[in-house]
């Protein structure tokens, strides 16, 4: 009698053949796939290279800004390089290769291979020799419709390939050796009497982000990426985050959180001698904590501090800075309420990218100025938050927000103090924000100077870390891509950040922190209260006549500085914990200019 077999046996059998044809198909074609994806690795390669006849892959730095980087030879010989590099373009990534000769010179430009997702018939033309063709023997920087023209509708995935282009040769920089490059213009076509590295762009704005290329030093700052300088003088549409919500949903989910950070602090409750410090100034009437970006807008128009003129927005909406970078000097001396009527949004996107997404923009022009040549020492994400976290004060005559200083060397509180007593004068007298009504000082109001405390020397963390490495926690798009979020954060709530990162050098980053801001808030309130005793003690000597002027303006003087150094303390956001030591410093003299003032008052 024939017995049929189960039927869980059966299948169970025939999937163990099946496995078994398959495992063996696998081990028969494993290698050959292998071999042919090396082979179009080397094919791709030799598309942007090539004269080469061998690619050796190079050993990069942790960190580094490219995916990949190989030296090409010929006969044995360097003769240049090849960087594979991967960037976000509009519909997601966007892998490019370039070959360049020992120059720096663009051989040419490969973008696509297996990352690329591009709109076809838009984005994907970046793929075509038209648009690749323009970067052949060109130098960085490269820059849109400077000397790379756009693809129409295609904006965002031309400025990916520039960019990663950008990237790739800055990241090459210290590996290139001119002195043995040769003239290889002919094989690439290059226009009569031009080699590969000789057709610089004429572009002179510096593209970002960018690779390091210059180790921090003790008068540097530690710069991963390099921002790239507005355009002005051209009106320009400001897309909203709104506008870039769907290409970019997470990023504009955290942003949207911002609108969390509802809670005020009334400073002039919390810190009473600010009524006598700030006498006859709006500081004295109004001062509460800003909520953040989500509420610049709600925040300017709610104060109790009246606003005459448009420049009190040059932190609060990109609406007023696109204008400002359309009119210059002019839109400062706006009337307020009337640029109120064209503002619908706080700080945002176009602040940090000027409708660039993925690139860190300087839209305020004014801090390009007041850094000079150091600007490619600061990195990119310093500069973004250095536009607003800065100090500042609005010029005398044309009303412009303007920073007191032109340098990396020139921040430190004592050269600005200097600048404020010695160089900007306004009618043969120092600067001044405003002057106290009972005292007679021509007071200094500081702003929030986070910006110069954090980049100042004695700085623990300024060669190490960003803003947004500390504030801008990493997170993954719902693809796996990482992304920095948008949701601005004290690094002290980021238990992610303190357990990857702090740990390494803090046993308990959060107690550490505390114990600097609780020494810093003493310290502080005390000296506050020895200037709120000195300024009732100037008023009461400018006010009884037994003083000559020349005895009262020496006192006013000293006041002033002392004043000034406190103040660089108080309105610095991080209490102290971006930079201890220059905030002791400061302290310390505030505290002994107070001593001696209160020194030069007779018996």
């Amino acid at each position: 009698m024939n017995k049929k077999l189960p039927s869980w046996l059966v299948l169970t059998l025939i999937g163990v053949v099946v496995a078994a044809l398959l495992g063996t198909v696998d081990v028969l074609t494993r290698g050959k796939i292998k071999l042919n994806a090396e082979q179009q690795a080397v094919r791709d390669r030799q598309a942007v290279f090539a004269d080469a006849d061998e690619f050796r892959l190079m050993e990069l730095e942790e960190g580094s800004s490219v995916d990949a980087c190989y030296e090409a030879y010929r006969n044995g010989q360097l003769v240049g390089y090849v960087t594979q590099l991967t960037v976000t373009g509009c519909q997601g990534p966007v892998e490019v290769l370039t070959g360049f000769d020992l120059n720096g010179g663009i051989l040419a430009v490969q973008p696509g291979r297996q990352k690329f997702k591009e709109t076809p018939g838009l984005g994907s033309r970046v793929q075509e020799a038209e648009f690749r063709d323009q970067f052949t023997g060109r130098t960085i920087p490269l820059k849109l419709k400077e000397n790379i023209d756009a693809v129409t509708g295609a904006t965002i995935s031309c400025t990916a390939v520039i960019e990663c282009v950008n990237r790739a040769l800055r990241a090459a920089e210290p590996y290139l050796d001119k002195s043995k490059a040769e003239d290889i213009a002919p094989r690439y076509n290059l226009p009569a009497g031009e080699s590969a590295g000789a057709a610089a762009g004429s572009g002179t704005t510096e593209p970002a982000p960018v690779a390091a290329v210059t180790p921090p030093t003790p008068t540097t700052v530690k710069a991963d990426t390099v921002a790239q300088k507005v355009e002005t003088g051209s009106g320009v549409t400001v897309y909203s985050a709104q506008d870039w919500s769907a290409q970019y949903p997470e990023v504009y989910k955290t942003y949207m959180q911002n609108q969390e950070n509802s809670e005020v602090t009334d400073y002039l409750e919390d810190y009473p001698m600010l009524r006598t410090l700030y006498e006859g100034y709006g500081f004295a009437i109004s001062y509460s904590s800003a909520r953040g970006h989500f509420y610049d807008i709600d925040d300017i128009t709610e104060t109790g501090r009246p606003h005459a003129l448009a420049n009190c927005f040059t932190c609060k909406t990109p609406n007023f800075t696109a204008m400002v970078n359309e009119k210059g000097d002019e839109a400062y001396r706006l009337a307020f309420d009337d640029v109120m009527q064209q503002v619908n949004e706080g700080i945002s996107c176009y602040n940090c990218h000027a409708n660039r997404p993925g690139t860190v923009t300087v839209t305020h022009s004014y801090l390009t100025d007041a850094v000079g040549d150091d600007f490619e020492k600061i990195d990119a994400c310093d500069l973004a938050c250095g536009q607003c976290h800065v100090e500042y004060y609005f010029d005398p005559e044309t009303k412009a927000t303007t920073l007191p200083h032109t340098s990396l060397a020139s921040m430190h509180p004592d050269e600005i103090l200097n600048y404020y007593n010695n160089v900007l004068l306004v009618d043969g007298q120092p600067f001044a924000d405003w002057t106290n009504p009972r005292t007679g000082v021509r007071q200094i109001k500081v702003q929030h100077p986070e910006f110069e405390t954090w980049l100042l020397e004695g700085s623990p963390h300024r060669d190490v870390f960003t803003c947004a490495d500390c504030h801008m926690p990493d997170g993954t798009k719902s693809n796996g891509a990482p992304f920095k979020s948008h949701y601005l954060t004290s690094p002290l709530d980021n238990p992610s950040l303190i357990a990857n990162n702090c740990s390494k050098c803090h046993a308990d980053l959060v107690s550490e922190v505390h114990a600097v801001q609780e020494k810093v808030e003493e310290r502080t309130n005390a000296v506050g209260y020895a200037l709120q005793e000195l300024t009732d003690k100037l008023a009461e000597a400018a006010a009884g006549g037994a003083y000559t002027d020349a005895e009262l303006d020496a006192i006013r003087s000293v006041a002033r500085d002392a004043q000034f150094y406190w103040d660089f303390v108080f309105v610095e956001n991080a209490e102290g914990a971006h930079n201890p030591s220059l905030t002791y410093e400061c302290l310390d003299k505030a505290e002994a200019l107070t001593g001696q003032a209160m020194g030069m008052f007779k018996s």
